[in-house]
């Protein structure tokens, strides 16, 4: 489901921001003043709570590494808490591009139970859109308690999706959202990059963004990170999986970085700095003093996804 049986994070309040210079970036100022005009809805908290504190032009939700946070922290589009300029591809544009792509996952079981997580879309045809996301987010193969999935777009519309496939080793499944008249609105799909390890200047150096619905917000929130390092989850952890789905190979290669997500982040997708997605999110470190600043990313590639939406009829090809 929604990594109930993940580590995650604890959450504590955390006092509010001071508001950031004002952008000076062109490009940025136009951004800015673009999504000033979208009739968002008011940002929540990790409880799903409005946020007192509401975000300013230019500024956006986010999780930072290592922090205490209620989920009601904003940062500039263009600068760091510091006040040094971010680079020309920086989170704020990430972000805003995220808020195109990404869809909240949404499961209910008999008896009002279920959860949700985060998915990202990856192919689509005339009324179709393909999301990727995390087999634990889908729920278990059999699971006769589900008796809907639904995937929430930026439009704010809920879409009746199913499991298209499962790729279980991975923690990956594709999910087929019927979107109908609506796909060319709500479905953006993401450019995948060709190789996720690569931490070459080329790619910021490592620099990655993950994006997702943590906890109970119905808000995409950005948490700004570095890949530290790539290897299993013993080897990341120093411990074995405490509760791996039925397939899952506990043996293959994550990708680590210093970010911060919670449970409601699972699937959802990590940005390298030129706006592909390396991965989907998958867990967070066992120990609460480290859960907060290491996130775990299953790897993705486009040569893989390529061959996964090639078995599956009507996925047009990746953009």
């Amino acid at each position: 489901m929604s990594q109930e049986t993940r580590p995650e994070s604890p959450r504590q309040e955390r006092p509010t921001e001071t508001t950031p210079p004002a952008s000076t970036n062109p490009s940025t100022r136009m951004m800015e003043e673009v999504l000033s005009q979208r009739p968002n809805p008011p940002v929540t908290d990790l409880n799903g709570r409005e946020c007192r504190n509401q975000p300013e032009n230019g500024q956006f939700p986010v999780l930072r590494a290592g922090e205490k946070t209620s989920g009601c922290n904003f940062q500039s589009f263009d600068r760091t808490p510091e006040g040094s300029t971010m680079p020309p591809f920086n989170t704020g544009q990430l972000y805003e591009q995220a808020q195109r792509q990404t869809a909240r996952i949404k499961v209910e079981e008999a008896g009002g139970g279920g959860g949700h997580g985060t998915g990202v879309a990856v192919a689509r045809n005339e009324n179709t859109c393909f999301i990727a996301t995390a087999n634990h987010v889908s729920g278990e193969r059999g699971n006769q308690n589900i008796v809907s999935r639904g995937a929430e777009f930026e439009n704010g519309k809920t879409y009746p999706a199913s499991i298209e496939m499962r790729i279980p080793g991975k923690d990956m499944a594709i999910l087929s959202v019927r979107t109908g008249a609506d796909t060319n609105q709500v479905c953006h799909p993401a450019q995948i990059a060709a190789n996720p390890f690569d931490r070459s200047d080329r790619s910021g150096g490592g620099q990655t963004m993950t994006a997702g619905f943590p906890e109970g917000t119905n808000t995409l929130h950005a948490s700004p990170g570095r890949i530290s390092r790539v290897g299993t989850y013993e080897a990341l952890t120093g411990g074995a999986h405490p509760s791996p789905m039925a397939g899952e190979r506990v043996n293959r290669p994550l990708i680590e970085t210093r970010a911060q997500i919670h449970q409601g982040n699972s699937g959802g997708p990590t940005y390298n700095n030129r706006g592909e997605v390396i991965g989907l999110s998958s867990g967070v470190h066992p120990d609460e003093r480290k859960a907060r600043s290491s996130a775990q990313i299953t790897p993705i590639s486009r040569a893989e996804i390529g061959r996964i939406l090639q078995r599956i009829p009507g996925a047009a090809p990746l953009p």
